[in-house]
Parts: C-alpha cells; structure tokens; sequence
C-alpha cells in the first residue's frame, strides 16, 4: 500500500506519460460516444476495438479512462499491474505507480512479480541516497519516479495449516524483503547451477 500527499492535478499528466512509456498510443472514445472506447496506436491512422489490441491494452485502459476523470474516491485498487507486461515494461509500470504516488493517490496493489517488487525496491532506494540528483540522470530517472519509503507498506499473504497470515513486510535500506520470491528465486538459481555443473561434467 502506497500513499503520500494529494496534488491531483497531475492527473492527466501521469495518464500521459503511461500512455507514451507504456501503451505508446492513446485510448479516446469513438465519436465521443460514451462506452465504445478505441485504441488509436502512435503514428498510425488506426482506431482499433478493444477485442483487436492485446491483453495489455485491455487491461490498462479503465485506468486511463479513470485518470481522466474526476472521482470523489482517489483510492486505486489495482489487482498484478504487472500482468500481460514485459519485464521492462514492468519495470516502467513501477514508475507510474511511484508517479501516481507522488499525486497524492492511495494506491493499493498485488504483485508476484520480483521484476515489480525489485523496481519498487530500487525507486525506495535512490530516494533515500544523498548522491540521488546525480544518479537520476545516469539511471535515466527523475523526481517524480522516486518513492518515499515511509509512504510505503507491503504484506505478504502465507498459506497456514489454519488458514491464510497476513505479515506485514520487513522494509530495509535496500527496500521490502519478500521471502517467498527470494527462496524461489533462490531455488531456481541453485538448480540452474546444478544443470550447468552438471553439464560441463
């Protein structure tokens, strides 16, 4: 769960900027008709139905839409952001998170991705560096990709012979240790070593 201070009206800015990094085209309703939104790709003379565009369009287009309106609630629930998203793109999807964030909104989020998490993590981090304004440029970031860690909880749902935990993350400097992404990562590392030692063998 992410929060920090309202200033709403970067609204449309960050529905923008997700539009350019991450859709690279724009979602506008046909003819102005209420309901039959179009996907209209960068550069091309297309409008295309959603039933044409891919998952990904599908997926982060109600949230677009919503950016672009005025709701009483600035409260997102956004069920795997990461979902149908390129480990890069996930990476960017990251950013506009940490950008929604900044404006003010309570984003709440699930996630399995490590990619998701690790970028979070790395957003968290360079916030709290004192030699941040001269990494940002060098990483390709600015201002309003950061993270104030304090804005920040995470939890990690455990299954239990009684039921599901909830626990609540250890946050670090280096971000949210996630132990079940971390052990099969782990996993997977150790075995792909064992396959290689066992190959030159």
């Amino acid at each position: 769960m992410l929060r920090a201070r309202p200033n709403f009206e970067n609204s449309p800015n960050i529905a923008e900027w997700l539009s350019e990094r991450i859709l690279t085209g724009t979602i506008a309703s046909k003819s102005g008709r209420t309901g039959d939104y179009r996907y209209i790709p960068s550069g091309l003379p297309l409008e295309l139905p959603f039933h044409a565009t891919s998952s990904m369009i599908t997926e982060l287009a109600p949230l677009l839409i919503a950016l672009e309106r005025s709701f009483s609630s600035r409260h997102i629930v956004f069920e795997e952001p990461e979902a149908h998203l390129h480990l890069e793109a996930q990476r960017e999807m990251a950013r506009f998170i940490a950008r929604l964030v900044g404006s003010g909104w309570l984003v709440t989020l699930t996630t399995h991705s490590d990619t998701f998490v690790q970028e979070i993590n790395n957003l968290m981090k360079l916030h709290q560096l004192s030699n941040k304004e001269e990494l940002m440029p060098a990483l390709g970031y600015d201002e309003a990709d950061l993270i104030n860690p304090m804005v920040a909880r995470a939890y990690e749902f455990r299954a239990s012979k009684t039921g599901t935990e909830v626990v609540e993350l250890e946050r670090t400097q280096d971000g949210f240790v996630v132990p079940s992404l971390n052990e099969t990562l782990m996993a997977l590392a150790t075995e792909t070593l064992q396959l290689r030692d066992a190959d030159d063998n």
